[in-house]
């Protein structure tokens, strides 16, 4: 058969491959001048930094898997602590203040026995209904009780979710943690690996033998029984399926003729992409490693949020990760995003500002083929998103990481590009 697919990012490029090896004639169409979609990697004279996605959860086994195909290992990271800050107090990540400690215990723990009894299709039971209204900030007051807890779990959280957690649907995240009911209580699974040679060298290396037609906007999906016609402003043609990867919360209607019924749109409403940016600074040299015993990792409460070592190779670079309303800050005045993050990356790691040599900033919410850095779920997401986004229309079939129970990560695009090459078979 002959399939078109919409979006050589990760999603798309492992769609394609897969559905190669069943033998079928594939034809990949993407809006960019590159593949990767929200991975991308900046090489340098002195290795390279990610300014999109880049790390792998120990439990991203298909993630893992991908990496060995291609050749190569994943890198373990930094195993040295990290350091938290909060109003001037400065702890190592293995020795926080008890209070905070105690109420991180607390909030995962709750999550982790709500979400061993949600099953695989909460949506069909009524009992979860009344959190689907509610959102991950509300939870998180009922069970973080010190001040300093409530941040810590906060941060940590938006950090994950790529937004404030008001904005986060609990039952949605809860069904999403039932990834998460394997994981050792320090969390010290979380961002165990990064891709040796950089996650968008890797989708470089999925798209090779590959047909992609770069700059290749879709203006329309037209369907019916027997065939699936792709329009853009190039002329249309014609496959058997099409695959659609573009992100649910740019889908719109009018891109479908003829167009979906209120269930999908409704469903694409609850998957907004979050707003993410982040911005690297590079070094003369890596003055944080000086005599260090830490990894130059910061979690704080000043504006930067968070930051690591992100350069690889000889690359002096560190990377703030920014989410949420600070984050749409920085992106409505992006010509000093990197002025002020520098600001703040002074207070935390004395030496910055004598030691800076360039910086950049990735505004992933301004850009028109991302709308953000990855989707979460909002409030409603359990009853009218998780049953319905993957579900394909006809001969259209929907992936993406918006699209799986691995929400956000680049383990549910695998997931979803396995879904849909199990879908259309051989």
């Amino acid at each position: 058969m002959k399939i078109g697919v919409i979006g050589a990012g990760i999603s798309g490029l492992r769609t394609g491959q897969l559905l190669s090896h069943q033998g079928h004639e594939i034809v990949i169409f993407e809006a960019r001048d590159r593949v990767g979609g929200n991975l991308l990697t900046i090489q340098s004279e002195d290795g390279f930094h990610e300014a999109g996605g880049e790390w792998i959860d120990a439990e991203h086994k298909r993630t893992i898997a991908l990496v060995r195909e291609l050749g190569d290992e994943p890198v373990p990271a930094d195993d040295r602590p990290s350091r938290v800050m909060f109003r001037g107090s400065i702890r190592q990540d293995d020795d926080l203040w008890m209070d905070a400690a105690n109420d991180l215990r607390v909030v995962h723990e709750e999550a982790k026995l709500i979400a061993a009894a949600m099953g695989e299709r909460p949506w069909l039971d009524g009992r979860w209904m009344a959190a689907d209204g509610r959102t991950v900030g509300q939870f998180v007051q009922e069970f973080a009780i010190s001040e300093r807890g409530h941040w810590l779990v906060e941060s940590q959280l938006r950090s994950d979710e790529g937004t404030d957690i008001e904005e986060v649907g609990l039952a949605g995240w809860l069904y999403a943690y039932q990834n998460y009911l394997g994981r050792d209580s320090n969390q010290g699974e979380m961002s165990a690996y990064r891709f040796p040679r950089g996650a968008g060298t890797l989708c470089e290396q999925l798209a090779e033998g590959q047909e992609i037609h770069l700059k290749h906007a879709i203006r329309q999906v037209q369907h019916d029984e027997n065939q699936v016609t792709v329009v853009s402003e190039s002329g249309s043609q014609r496959f058997d399926h099409v695959v659609v990867t573009i992100p649910p919360a740019l889908l719109q209607s009018s891109f479908f003729s003829p167009e979906p019924g209120r269930t999908l749109p409704r469903a694409w409403e609850t998957a907004p992409r979050s707003p993410t940016v982040k911005v690297a600074l590079t070094f003369k040299n890596c003055f944080w490693e000086d005599g260090s015993d830490w990894s130059g990792a910061f979690l704080c409460d000043l504006p930067y949020q968070q930051v690591w070592s992100g350069g690889q190779g000889l690359e002096c670079t560190l990377l703030c990760y920014v989410n949420g309303e600070r984050a749409r800050s920085l992106s409505a005045h992006p010509d000093s995003a990197v002025e002020r993050t520098l600001r703040s990356i002074d207070e935390t790691h004395p030496g910055a500002a004598d030691a800076f040599e360039k910086g950049f900033f990735y505004d992933w919410i301004n850009d028109p083929w991302s709308g953000g850095g990855f989707t979460y779920c909002r409030p409603g997401f359990l009853s009218h998103g998780a049953p319905y986004l993957g579900r394909p229309m006809g001969r259209v079939h929907f992936a993406g990481e918006g699209t799986s129970q691995w929400l956000g990560f680049i383990e549910g695009a695998l997931e979803s590009a396995e879904r849909v090459a199990e879908e259309i078979g051989t």
